[in-house]
């Protein structure tokens, strides 16, 4: 009887394994807070699409060159207001751009979303020139589904802020609001 118990568990494991993502993540809202100390004019907005999907477009021009910049990565769930969910860490990303194969695996989803889909996929510093300069999210419809399929129905909040390293200055928040609809239950 206890294998047969073992052999389900695994039997649905390996299921849900083949399963690309059980969820359905439409983006609703973008929004850039910059800190006029460091970056620019910025530019952040969607685009809805004919085919029902949405195009994310950001422009963050950098006006003080960038030694060493870390990430706050935070997620929030709506109830009743906007709550912390599961996701609250720091990470260096100029560590991670110079050695990728030593980020830990809450980091992949949000390392691969910057380096595919931005132009913050080279090594720091970011200098100021007019061919790295201007950190982009050129026009595209991004593909969420790296993200684990562990999200319940819900909107939900990612909170992304950049800070200068070295001196600890906040240089900017992008914020991406989205709605979640998910096979799990709560």
């Amino acid at each position: 009887m206890r294998l047969y118990i073992i052999l389900g568990y695994l039997m649905q494991w390996v299921m849900l394994g083949q399963q690309k993502n059980l969820n359905s993540i439409k983006i609703t809202k973008v929004e850039c807070i910059p800190n006029s100390h460091w970056v620019g004019d910025v530019e952040c907005f969607l685009k809805p699409l004919k085919n029902r999907s949405i195009q994310i477009q950001a422009k963050i021009p950098v006006i003080k060159p960038i030694n060493s910049v870390k990430f706050h990565v935070q997620i929030f769930r709506w109830h009743s207001g906007f709550r912390p969910y599961l996701v609250d860490f720091w990470f260096d990303f100029c560590d991670i751009m110079s050695n990728p194969k030593g980020m830990n695996s809450l980091m992949k989803p949000f390392y691969t979303l910057i380096t595919k889909y931005s132009t913050l996929n080279h090594p720091c510093p970011i200098e100021v020139s007019p061919d790295k300069g201007l950190v982009e999210i050129p026009p595209v419809v991004p593909d969420l589904s790296v993200f684990p399929s562990m999200l319940v129905t819900g909107v939900y909040l990612l909170n992304l802020t950049a800070v200068e390293k070295a001196l600890n200055q906040w240089m900017f928040t992008l914020k991406v609001k989205g709605e979640v609809s998910s096979d799990l239950k709560e």
